[in-house]
């Protein structure tokens, strides 16, 4: 699985994704535990992933997103060398790895759509991007305010 973390909100996500294999392999999309019966079986080729690097990013905006355009448009996922601490890194996915390996009841009880901010857990399925299901569970999270929890209740 590849785990992909974004900042603001915070989401952590779990994808079914093909596997890298030796150049005389090929690789399988693989499903989630929780179950994507829809995914495609089709081996997917794929001999090597991008790797972005945010000190381009900070060093050389217009390169960093062009490599990133690039690697969506072409392979659709990528790796990025950052410059979180290990250790900080570490626990994130020790973390994440524990919640995803939960029963899928247990997640299901903080679903997003439980949630007046749509924060919480999505099943694999759920969201669609241009009319095609996403491959993905996913946890959705951030710091609440006050004035937050104040707009989502009244609306304004």
């Amino acid at each position: 699985y590849l785990l992909y973390i974004e900042k603001s909100p915070y989401r952590i996500s779990r994808f079914a994704v093909p596997h890298i294999v030796p150049k005389n392999g090929s690789a399988v999309q693989t499903a989630p535990s929780s179950g994507a019966p829809h995914i495609s079986r089709r081996p997917t080729m794929i001999s090597s992933l991008p790797y972005l690097d945010i000190r381009v990013l900070k060093r050389d905006p217009k390169i960093f997103i062009e490599q990133l355009r690039s690697a969506c448009h072409n392979i659709g996922f990528f790796l990025l060398r950052h410059d979180i601490p290990n250790n900080a890194a570490s626990r994130q996915l020790v973390e994440t790895r524990r919640f995803f390996d939960q029963p899928l009841s247990k997640k299901t009880s903080i679903c997003y759509s439980k949630s007046p901010s749509f924060r919480g857990y999505m099943r694999v399925g759920v969201e669609n991007t241009s009319g095609v299901t996403d491959t993905r569970e996913q946890i959705e999270y951030a710091a609440e305010y006050e004035e937050e929890k104040s707009t989502v209740a009244t609306g304004r």
